[in-house]
């Protein structure tokens, strides 16, 4: 019915009046939103705007106006320009800071095994161990693709490059950088994670490093902690 109604309306045209409201539309937005609206956001948003406007006059009884208003209050919750200047800034800074410090992330596999006389599941972790570099401060951990970083170090970065770390992360959430949960009516920007003995909040980061351990390799190093846990504390070759 909707098609039906939009042709009889302007297809006598070519739909020359169709365009022109569409101009219109992205005008009025132009010069209503607010400084630093990013253009691309306009004219997707023309598009909304003139469809709900159509929907609104077919089968609403409502106007243009408060079709616009809708699309300049979404538009007013989108990133400006600035905004979006700095969380890509922020993003090459971290993706940067995530390579400079590879090593100190580590790499684990929790473990699982069943007490059978308690008959509850027990869970261990086990640690690869790195040959080279400094691993005596930790910054989280590096596991198929994402980098887990402790929230104290994420923010210590943006503190030392005068950005605000709640800004960035949720800026980060929208464009899809970084892992979020939800709990109710709440969004955590860092997610539960099981490191270092126990579950915390850590910030998880998209990044593949293709110059890391090799997975066989990681394997191994796995293999062989669990084999020093249970034979003793002399490692056993494998």
């Amino acid at each position: 019915m909707f098609i039906e109604k939009l042709i009889n309306e302007y297809s006598n045209n070519g739909y020359k009046k169709l365009s022109e409201e569409y101009d219109y539309i992205e005008e009025e937005l132009t010069n209503r939103c607010s400084k630093g609206t990013i253009s691309s956001y306009i004219q997707a948003m023309a598009s909304i705007v003139l469809a709900d406007s159509l929907i609104g006059k077919y089968f609403f009884d409502t106007d243009l106006e408060s079709s616009i208003n809708m699309g300049l209050n979404i538009l007013e919750e989108l990133p400006k320009e600035e905004e979006t200047s700095d969380v890509e800034r922020a993003y090459q800074l971290i993706c940067s800071w995530l390579i400079q410090n590879e090593l100190k992330f580590d790499r684990h596999n929790i473990n699982y095994k069943y007490n059978e006389e308690e008959e509850r599941r027990e869970d261990f972790e086990t640690m690869t161990k790195r040959a080279e570099g400094d691993t005596t401060e930790k910054y989280g951990l590096y596991e198929k693709g994402y980098f887990y970083v402790l929230p104290n170090k994420f923010n210590e970065l943006m503190e030392q490059n005068q950005l605000s770390p709640l800004a960035v992360k949720k800026q980060l959430a929208e464009l899809g950088y970084i892992q979020t949960q939800k709990d109710k009516n709440r969004t955590y920007y860092e997610i539960l994670k099981y490191y270092n003995g126990g579950r915390r909040r850590m910030l998880a980061f998209k990044l593949e490093i293709d110059d890391m351990l090799p997975e066989e390799e990681i394997e191994k190093l796995d293999e062989e902690e669990i084999l020093y846990k249970n034979v003793g504390n002399e490692k056993t070759d494998i």
